[in-house]
């Protein structure tokens, strides 16, 4: 009896030293939102050429500025991957609206962005909730070093907020910041300019592209006054004026003229209501995409994008059947060229090198 008590005994202490007992949970408080961040992380490992869909909510990225496109759109390269990134919670004032063109103080926001920013800079992303928009572009707060730009721009009066559930992390901050703005009559909430009195040699309607100089092709520039005139269509060109800018800066009217979506600036020198006689048309070319069209390039052979119509300098080559989405329209040896937007560098290709993805 006394063995079986002491066998009993021994096996109860075993069992007992055999468990541990279960610490209790610890509550982690959730730090309030700020405006400062944390320094950026330092990558012990070189970046992966693709951000994953699965990247956790606040989670920052390094990245480096390839282009400023807008007040609250920039470029960035990650890893060897371009992208493009849309400003999480604000909205300035648009550039490149395919109806309206230019708002007002669009190119002043778009200015005051590049007097914080320039190509070449590294900037860190953070991710609030969402990965990208219905666009593709990566929805970001963007920093650059301990300056959160999003906010600044909100600061100046040249952007409103927009906050999407559940992207709200900054609301209550940015919300603060465009209140003063609107106290103190920044930017967009200060007097608005009257319209100048200078008459309109055009309005909205059908025209035709015409040179001057007599050139074949007309340059057609990305912003009014200030873009970069890296493409062109052709003289002689019916076009279609969808919208009216005046520009302080020259003191002229902008036109913003169309055709099947594609679109860019022009001055009322490059416009006739005639069909001009001395000019040369498209030879038998038409074109037959719209703009922000998705397409593939062709299924059978691999191809080349150039940095330009009819360019000579090739930026990437693409497998066959890869998809992108056509922005840019231009003319060069008797062809139209398109610009496709891809994973990556964008470059252009003549239009037979795509084709519409089938629904």
């Amino acid at each position: 009896m006394a063995r079986l008590l002491t066998l009993f005994l021994l096996l109860s202490l075993l069992a007992t030293a055999c468990v541990t007992p279960a610490a209790p949970p610890t509550s982690v408080p959730t730090p309030e939102p700020t405006l400062t961040p944390p320094p950026p992380p330092t990558p012990t490992t070189p970046p992966t050429a693709t951000i994953p869909p699965t990247a956790q909510p606040g989670s920052r990225t390094a990245a480096i500025v390839t282009e400023i496109d807008d007040g609250d759109t920039i470029l960035v390269d990650i890893g060897g991957i371009e992208y493009r990134v849309r400003f999480l919670g604000i909205d300035t004032p648009e550039t490149h609206h395919p109806e309206v063109g230019a708002d007002w103080l669009g190119y002043e926001a778009t200015d005051y962005l590049m007097s914080m920013l320039q190509v070449g800079d590294t900037v860190t992303l953070e991710k609030d909730i969402s990965e990208m928009d219905h666009y593709g572009r990566l929805l970001r707060h963007v920093w650059k070093g301990d300056v959160h730009l999003n906010a600044e721009m909100v600061k100046a009066g040249l952007a409103s907020t927009t906050f999407y559930d559940p992207d709200l992390k900054y609301e209550d901050e940015f919300r603060q910041l465009r209140k003063e703005a609107m106290k103190a009559g920044r930017g967009m909430w200060g007097p608005r300019p009257t319209p100048p009195a200078a008459k309109q040699e055009f309005e909205h309607w059908d025209v035709y592209l015409a040179s001057p100089t007599g050139q074949d092709t007309i340059p057609l520039l990305d912003d009014a006054n200030r873009g970069a005139s890296y493409f062109g269509w052709p003289a002689g060109l019916p076009v279609h004026i969808q919208d009216i800018y005046w520009d302080d800066s020259s003191a002229r009217w902008w036109y913003w003229v169309t055709i099947k979506g594609f679109r860019g600036w022009v001055t009322a020198e490059s416009l006739s209501r005639e069909k001009p006689v001395a000019t040369q048309p498209p030879l038998g070319a038409s074109v037959r995409y719209e703009n922000y069209l998705e397409v593939v390039t062709d299924p059978a052979n691999a191809v080349k994008l150039c940095d330009g119509p009819g360019g000579k300098n090739v930026v990437r080559e693409l497998p066959p059947g890869t998809p992108g989405t056509l922005t840019r329209l231009g003319w060069a040896d008797g062809q139209w060229w398109v610009r496709l937007a891809v994973n990556g560098p964008d470059g252009w290709l003549p239009q037979d090198a795509v084709q519409e993805i089938s629904r």
